[in-house]
């Protein structure tokens, strides 16, 4: 029916409805074209968000990681620097060893020197009678010296320097003059020492 139309026409219109139907097919072509480039570059955007997004979710988890490993590393120099406020059994020992040497070097006599066994300790706020570290433990040796009275002070500052205020104390202390002895002082005292016997564990 078209053919049978075309063929009514003269050779000028026949050449306009060709040059028309090129037209066409052309811009119908282009528009074909354009709009799947279009797509494909939509396609490709959307693509390109997802991986900036799952680039982006890496980068926060790296990120996280990161203050993980600095908050562990923060811990265990936390925990490292509050095992070196507690003697170990050992070091206990050999402080307790040094006591008559150093009573002698503040020019006291010493008399005695018994070492107890470390006991547990507890708190005393629970109803419940559990210690709160089972490594922790209190180990105390019973001295008695004799001498001056401002060597024993000596002594007893030295015992207890800055640098052990936190593991060392000095409990139950008594100074009276001695029988029969009119001018040196004899002095009792508890010298209590905070252990960690899990140090020895690891050791």
């Amino acid at each position: 029916m078209i053919i049978e139309k075309l063929e009514k026409l003269d050779k000028s219109q026949r050449i306009k409805i060709a040059v028309m139907a090129v037209i066409a097919t052309g811009w119908l072509s282009y528009y074909v074209i354009t709009r799947s480039s279009a797509i494909k570059l939509n396609q490709a955007e959307a693509k390109y968000t997802d991986i900036q997004n799952e680039f982006a979710d890496m980068e926060t988890q790296l990120i996280g990681l990161s203050k993980l490993e600095e908050r562990f590393a923060y811990l265990q120099n936390q925990f490292d620097r509050q095992k070196q406020k507690w003697f170990t059994r050992t070091q206990a020992l050999q402080f307790f060893e040094n006591i008559n040497a150093m009573a002698l070097a503040h020019n006291l006599r010493p008399i005695s020197r018994i070492i107890s066994e470390p006991e547990i300790l507890f708190d005393n706020k629970k109803e419940e009678a559990e210690p709160q570290n089972h490594s922790l433990r209190t180990q105390s040796a019973r001295v008695i010296v004799t001498g001056n009275y401002f060597d024993i002070v000596d002594f007893v500052g030295d015992l207890t320097l800055p640098d052990r205020a936190r593991k060392v104390s000095i409990r139950d202390m008594h100074i009276a003059l001695a029988p029969g002895d009119d001018f040196y002082p004899r002095a009792a005292f508890n010298v209590v020492l905070l252990v960690d016997l899990s140090q020895e564990d690891e050791a």
